[in-house]
């Protein structure tokens, strides 16, 4: 499928212009130094379901301890299920990588990093990780089950309104600065990967190549690998320049501006070239009745130098609670 191929190629060795991502959790940038139960040095062929298993599952990849509900997803690279953890009584979402996807380490390491990257951060706004492991040959992640829809579909029927907008990307933002703050930068923030929790609740996923700052990497840039979404990616990310928590912001506001105007800051097809070279339209074109202090705010997340953007996540989230405070406000 197109995702798995693109998927593929970009865990191919990073091209000349810069080394590759640095893992989360030592070296992963090869099968070889995967742990073993997941591909690497002396891994056995054996299944690695818990002793006292609860009976075989009859779905691919999910161990018996859980009871399959039902699909809730399925993409390129594998599926998503609802499930009774039957252990715990508790219910959980099961990813889980399609067979062909699972069997090549490159990708097995990339849920790893997913894995890895997601069992540093609890924060409400975040999707939390319980388990990983492998069942046979195929990688699975056990998270916590958020009963909503992403903000992809939820844009698809309809703009948020603004007060519901500014709350959910706020949170968003909340949760990006809760992971900056322990070196972790998102690099594919899009409206896929913002759950909505029946409550109204954000909740940030998909941290599977998330990037480790290294110590010191917010005082200067470091070149990186060209990983994300090219609507929401920043000028830096598609140069292949210094990334930080910088470019998550960027990312942010460009969702930002899709859930205020229908629409992302720049059409598809031309994304890569407008984001690097056309400065972003304001949103008040498309909205005039937005408020002066959003529309800044939008403008300045979408930059083209990052010094210019908001100095972190925390401000842009600070920034929109104190504008929807001042809507409310008689």
């Amino acid at each position: 499928s197109l995702r798995l191929r693109l998927l593929r190629a970009r865990l191919e060795p990073a091209v000349p212009a810069g080394p590759p991502p640095i893992p989360l959790t030592g070296d992963i940038s090869s099968a070889s130094a995967l742990p073993p139960e997941w591909g690497g040095p002396f891994a056995a062929v054996t299944s690695m379901s818990p002793a006292g298993s609860l009976g075989q599952s009859r779905y691919d990849g999910v161990p018996p301890r859980y009871a399959v509900e039902k699909e809730i997803g399925r993409g390129a690279m594998g599926v998503v299920y609802r499930a009774l953890d039957q252990q715990l009584r508790r219910t959980v979402a099961i990813k889980v990588l399609e067979k062909q996807a699972g069997a090549d380490p490159r990708i097995r390491e990339y849920f790893l990093r997913e894995a890895r990257a997601v069992a540093q951060l609890i924060h409400q706004n975040i999707v939390t990780l319980f388990d990983a492991g492998l069942e046979g040959s195929a990688p699975y992640l056990v998270m916590e089950l958020v009963d909503g829809d992403d903000l992809r579909t939820r844009l698809q029927q309809a703009a948020p309104p603004l007060a519901q907008a500014l709350r959910l990307i706020s949170q968003v933002a909340a949760a990006l600065d809760y992971a900056h703050g322990r070196k972790i930068v998102h690099r594919d923030v899009k409206p896929e990967n913002i759950l909505v929790a029946e409550d109204g609740q954000a909740k940030l996923m998909d941290f599977g190549v998330a990037h480790l700052m290294r110590e010191g990497a917010t005082s200067g840039p470091r070149q990186a690998t060209v990983i994300g979404t090219p609507v929401y990616m920043a000028p830096e990310q598609i140069k292949g320049e210094g990334i930080g928590g910088w470019t998550d912001t960027y990312a942010l506001g460009a969702v930002l501006y899709e859930c205020l105007t229908g629409r992302p800051p720049f059409e598809p097809n031309a994304a890569l070239f407008h984001h690097v070279n056309t400065p972003a339209p304001d949103p008040r074109a498309m909205r005039p009745d937005l408020p002066g202090p959003l529309a800044k705010l939008v403008l300045s997340c979408l930059a083209k130098e990052p010094k210019e953007r908001p100095s972190s996540a925390r401000e842009m989230s600070e920034t929109l609670v104190e504008i929807a405070r001042s809507l409310r406000a008689p």
